[in-house]
């Protein structure tokens, strides 16, 4: 009888090649989720092939992770194109996200009053490691809007609900989590510099209000505040998206005080108490 015993090493190499696959299947499973993160086409389905050219990948490589997501029910195959669309099994696992079932109850009458007060949609942004994600939206009726994704990812650097997260944070951690290269450009208003990026967030900490001058899609435009909890950290980003071209400065100093009495609202029915201190000099 032969046996064999794995040494430490042997381990270690078995440990970091599963988390290794563990890291592709995620990355691979992220690129179903709408966003502005990176410039990548958006699709609801994905060849093997455009997954490996996106991701980097050996084509043998994503054929077995996929075969192996589809197995569990994390994507689904098309038996006729061989494309990959989101499965049941993920779509589980999103909506079992407690923080989405919580702040849908809190913050959608909220948001919907906010909506019909200013004619704009509102929305609700949560941190997602490197980015962010658009949670809950309320549309507007408007036949002129900004519709952005429920699932969206969106660069801290380019958003105002992006902008109003990293401003609970102090410098190093926000350098931390973006970088110090230049960002990724979404327009010619996105800023690029980190420098100019935290000049912006030190400001956003005195006023409590974030804006979004077209620096992710051109001819939209925003106004962002934080939304805490009872240990008064800022969970989420509350912001209401307007094409740019029908509101002025005169609308939008009126919409700031509306954002800001909605972000209060949902924050007390977090818990949070005392919130003069993160509201600045604008109120």
């Amino acid at each position: 009888m032969v046996t064999s015993t794995k040494t430490g090493e042997d381990r270690t190499l078995a440990s970091t090649s599963a988390i290794q696959s563990v890291q592709r299947a995620l990355g691979l499973l992220s690129l179903f989720a709408p966003s502005r993160t990176h410039p990548v086409p958006q699709r609801k389905e994905w060849s093997v092939t455009e997954l490996a050219k996106e991701s980097g990948l050996h084509k043998s490589v994503v054929a077995r992770l996929m075969a192996t997501m589809a197995h569990d029910g994390f994507v689904i195959q098309n038996p006729t194109t061989r494309r990959y669309s989101i499965g049941p099994q993920a779509f589980a696992v999103g909506s079992s996200y407690e923080p989405l079932r919580v702040l849908d109850q809190i913050a959608r009458p909220a948001m919907e009053a906010l909506t019909e007060a200013c004619g704009h949609a509102s929305y609700i942004g949560v941190p997602a490691g490197r980015h962010y994600v658009f949670l809950i939206a309320v549309e507007s009726t408007r036949s002129v809007r900004v519709t952005i994704d429920v699932g969206e990812n969106r660069a801290y650097h380019s958003g105002a609900i992006g902008k109003v997260l990293l401003a609970d944070l102090d410098d190093d951690e926000v350098i931390e989590l973006t970088g110090t290269a230049p960002f990724p450009q979404l327009t010619p208003k996105t800023i690029v510099s980190p420098n100019d990026l935290l000049k912006e967030i030190a400001e956003i900490r005195q006023t409590g209000v974030a804006f979004n001058r077209e620096e992710s899609i051109l001819g939209a435009s925003s106004i962002a505040v934080a939304i805490r909890d009872s240990n008064e950290r800022a969970v989420a980003g509350l912001a209401i998206v307007f094409p740019s071209h029908i509101v002025d400065d005169e609308e939008i100093a009126r919409f700031v005080p509306l954002v800001q009495a909605t972000g209060r609202e949902i924050s007390h029915r977090l818990g949070a108490l005392h919130l003069d201190s993160f509201e600045g000099n604008s109120t």
